[in-house]
């Protein structure tokens, strides 16, 4: 990660020893000389400017590391795509500072692409090579659609102003060396217009540039899950829709050719509609749709794209834009279980991250335990004399570069996806603020932690719209204030989509993972079969079980990895350590999720506490109200009992939330709090014992 990011916005100056200083140029400088002075300049400012301990482990793996990035951008001739999976924290993402200063103050020739999720990941490099490299602007390119404004420059670093960037973009990359863009501007699947853009991207002054340093992990596939029953039935209703769209009086030639089009596209998609009937042979497994072409004749049939775009101009939902965009392509049908969460889906892929990108350098702490990465033959590790993969990065070696002894992570069971947490959050005030619901139990959390620590909760953001539209972020701030918590001076809320890329939180000792972001299993097996690159494969349940894991604990863990446990200290063994920090996460399958991220953060502490049996107190609240009935009432059901019975604050109906198993076992230690009442023996209900009257 960028030093800035990394070790905080103000670090310890540079020591004047590792000042860029003249440097001999009287012959060309080789790999060697490259990598001697990269690895110098990057344990330099691990050492001496930010006090960080380094191991001989760790020393190692960084050589390797310069080594193999050095030695694929200065050799003639040489490919490849390299993972490398040093943990969080450990510099990977400073190595590309380090390398570019060295081809700098060598005056090498040679040209970089960066590449990140993020534009301010990317700000952030730059503003590292302009303070601690010396680089000049005019080497270095930036290219985003984002706004900028000098006003704005704090809030887009921050995170805050989202349309801005804190930078503004550059123009004529083809004469800066050192180019920085974001993923998605690499990725350029079958879209003409985006391949002719990451040609220009990837090329300097008439020739490739020499090498891509892919900061994070690289999924090169892109996939598409396409619901069946939203484009059945928006296919059903655009007649319908389509009614009043008629010539005006004054219809201009652009607007009768929209509306054309918009006419073919409603025929084309009305002649597609018998294909996406599920045939009845299971082993069936995939559609062909005809082509516009073969319906409407070569003469007058429209793109697809164009059909996409005179229909944007009413109401186009996503799952049919992408229906019409893959159109072309065989599409993989997907049955599900019948479920609204697993329900039948169309399912293709393109490769996104064009092949002909084979000099790259990917800097991925999750790698070791992302399957979906590993999937890629095209990537590999770092390899020794012998083509095997590098003993720096091994399992045993990875360990001692980064030990997370001083970590502890408590997990409890709870729904932990989307759903989950909606689910959690929705409902009555009163219901959502119960002890055993969501808000109380990171009420319970927060109050146990020091009140002069902040704690980082990383929960989902709304969604634009849906069935699970809900404000998460606000209504858990709203229950924490009701329930005691300041939240403006204690909380800090951050949401998932910004887990791998805001690093200003790396003095947080304490955090809360409400809920883990986790994908569907028709979107995970379209990613397999991308990642293979087979759209006739095949994967188990249980591959796809596993795959689910992996992202999910890949995503656990990079949010984990936003506070202070990314920095790395010498223990008594003169090994590695993290930062003590301390976690809850909030998820479905908690030992599970422990045994994965005990994989890829060696020595963690996890903890699973016990459920509380009963937790709600069914029997209590039920005799309560039991005792409040007149003498004369001698039986009553339990449909009355759980519209009436009052909780603990007095409010009516509490009892109808409660889920039926937590309920029939609850109202089965009645006896342990009334004598008069007793279940009823002849169905259910409750009926007075006899000879009791009151």
């Amino acid at each position: 990660m960028p030093l800035t990011r990394i070790f905080g916005t103000n670090p310890s100056p540079i020591p004047e020893k590792e000042e860029v200083r003249p440097v001999s140029t009287s012959r060309s400088a080789t790999p060697a000389d490259v990598t001697t002075r990269a690895l110098t300049l990057l344990t330099g400012w691990l050492t001496n400017a930010y006090k960080s301990d380094l191991s001989q482990h760790h020393v190692d793996a960084l050589t390797v590391m310069v080594e193999t990035t050095v030695n694929l951008l200065m050799t003639p001739g040489a490919t490849g795509r390299i993972a490398i999976p040093l943990p969080a924290g450990a510099g990977k993402s400073l190595q590309i500072v380090a390398v570019i200063t060295a081809l700098h103050e060598l005056q090498c020739p040679h040209s970089v692409l960066v590449a990140a999720s993020h534009v301010e990941n990317l700000a952030a490099l730059i503003r590292d090579l302009h303070s601690f490299g010396n680089v000049p602007s005019n080497k270095i390119g930036l290219l985003h659609e984002k706004l900028f404004s000098e006003d704005k420059v704090q809030a887009a670093t921050d995170g805050d102003a989202p349309a801005y960037a804190s930078m503004p973009k550059t123009e004529d990359n083809d004469a800066r060396p050192c180019l920085f863009c974001t993923h998605a501007r690499l990725e350029t699947g079958s879209d003409a217009r985006r391949q002719r853009r990451s040609a220009l991207l990837t090329s300097f002054q008439g020739r490739s540039r020499d090498i891509v340093l892919w900061d994070e992990g690289l999924i090169a596939c892109d996939t598409w899950t396409i619901p069946r029953a939203e484009v059945r039935s928006y296919i059903a209703g655009l007649p319908y829709r389509l009614e009043d769209d008629k010539p005006g009086k004054n219809e201009t030639d652009t607007s009768r050719d929209l509306r054309l089009a918009r006419r073919q596209a409603a025929d084309y998609l009305e002649a597609c509609l018998p294909y996406l009937d599920l045939p009845d042979d299971q082993q069936r497994r995939f559609v062909h749709l005809p082509e516009p072409a073969e319906l409407f004749g070569q003469d007058i049939a429209l793109s697809l794209e164009r059909m996409t775009e005179a229909l944007s101009h009413v109401a186009l939902p996503d799952a049919v834009a992408q229906f019409l965009h893959t159109a072309w392509k065989p599409l993989r049908i997907y049955r599900g279980n019948g479920s609204r969460a697993d329900a039948p889906s169309y399912l293709t892929f393109e490769m996104g991250v064009p092949a002909e990108l084979n000099r790259m350098v990917i800097t991925d702490a999750s790698f070791p335990i992302r399957i979906l990465e590993q999937l890629d033959g095209s990537i590999t590790l770092p390899l020794d004399e012998n083509g095997e993969p590098h003993p720096a990065f091994s399992e045993e070696n990875l360990a001692k570069i980064k030990n997370h002894v001083n970590v502890k992570v408590t997990i409890v069971n709870h729904g932990g996806g989307r759903r989950g947490i909606t689910k959690a959050v929705s409902g009555p005030s009163w219901l959502r603020r119960k002890p055993d619901r969501l808000a109380g139990i990171i009420a319970e959390i927060v109050n146990s932690i020091p009140k002069n620590e902040k704690v980082l909760v990383v929960t989902f953001k709304t969604r634009p719209r849906g069935r699970y539209t809900v404000d998460i972020v606000s209504t858990l701030s709203r229950d924490l204030t009701a329930l005691g918590i300041n939240v403006g001076k204690r909380i800090t809320f951050l949401t998932w989509g910004n887990h791998t890329s805001l690093n200003r939180y790396r003095d947080y000792k304490y955090g809360i993972l409400a809920g883990v972001l986790q994908r569907g299993k028709s979107d995970l097996l379209s990613s397999i079969l991308g990642q293979q690159g087979d759209i006739s494969g095949d994967a188990s349940d249980g591959a796809i079980r596993n795959v689910s894991l992996s992202e999910a604990t890949h995503d656990a863990y990079q949010a984990i990895n936003r506070t202070a446990c990314r920095q790395i200290q010498l223990g008594p063994d003169g090994l590695g350590q993290a930062y003590p920090v301390q976690w809850w996460v909030i998820f479905q399958d908690p030992p599970k999720l422990s045994r994965e991220l005990a994989r890829i953060m060696p020595g963690l502490v996890c903890t699973i506490p016990r459920t509380q049996e009963a937790a709600f107190p069914v029997a209590s609240v039920v005799a309560r109200y039991l005792h409040s009935l007149p003498p004369t009432m001698t039986e009553v059901s339990s449909r009355v009992v759980k519209k009436n019975a009052r909780g603990d604050d007095g409010v009516t109906g509490c009892l109808l939330a409660v889920p039926f198993s937590t309920y029939r076992d609850g109202v089965k230690k009645l006896s342990q709090f009334t004598t008069t009442w007793a279940l009823n023996p002849d169905g259910r209900g409750f009926v007075r014992e006899k000879g009791c009257s009151s």
